[in-house]
């Protein structure tokens, strides 16, 4: 019998938890979990995103980290917000995608979202192609293979790339060679 009253406050909790939601007049920051001291939500432009202590340790809804179970004030704490007498400069204004202007602003939780309404495919993308260190029999056969002018951008031209060149083991020839080819050629070091 007991296992069964058990269960049934089980399935009476479950019923009570409900999604979280970040307080709307505090802007962003850390809340503790009601459900839980093992959990806290990180919430972000009001959106909450959950968090899970470390092994071991528990939230404390105090000093708003993770800490062990004897130190941890579990929450959520009730507190009295004391009085405003001026607006938090920490604050920032909430992004408009219709304001949104790149690159000054960029309005997207996940990153996904291109300002505009652009679609991905319409925009550009830019890949850098850096080198680093000594040019020379150990690395130049690859570069070859790398820039072989199969590989092109959009608007035709061949791919390039930035050498670093150290001075030390390098091979000036083959460094001139990819200067020839139309890659950048830089200084790691002078000494």
């Amino acid at each position: 019998m007991e296992k069964g009253i058990q269960a049934q406050r089980k399935q009476e909790v479950k019923v009570e938890e409900k999604e979280f939601e970040c307080p709307h007049d505090v802007g962003n920051g850390n809340y503790a979990d009601p459900q839980t001291c093992r959990r806290f939500y990180q919430c972000v432009d009001g959106y909450p995103y959950v968090n899970r202590c470390p092994s071991g340790l528990y939230f404390d809804d105090i000093n708003k980290f993770c800490t062990f179970k004897n130190e941890a004030r579990c929450g959520p704490i009730a507190s009295t917000p004391a009085p405003i007498t001026e607006p938090p400069a920490d604050l920032a204004k909430k992004c408009n995608p219709a304001e949104c202007d790149l690159p000054y602003c960029f309005c997207s939780k996940d990153g996904t979202l291109i300002p505009g309404g652009l679609e991905p495919e319409d925009v550009p993308q830019m890949i850098l192609m850096t080198f680093d260190g000594a040019v020379n029999l150990n690395n130049y056969d690859h570069y070859r293979k790398v820039f072989n002018r199969k590989r092109l951008n959009p608007n035709g031209c061949a791919i390039k790339g930035t050498f670093f060149i150290s001075h030390e083991y390098s091979n000036y020839h083959m460094i001139q060679q990819l200067a020839n080819d139309g890659h950048e050629i830089a200084t790691e070091t002078v000494s």
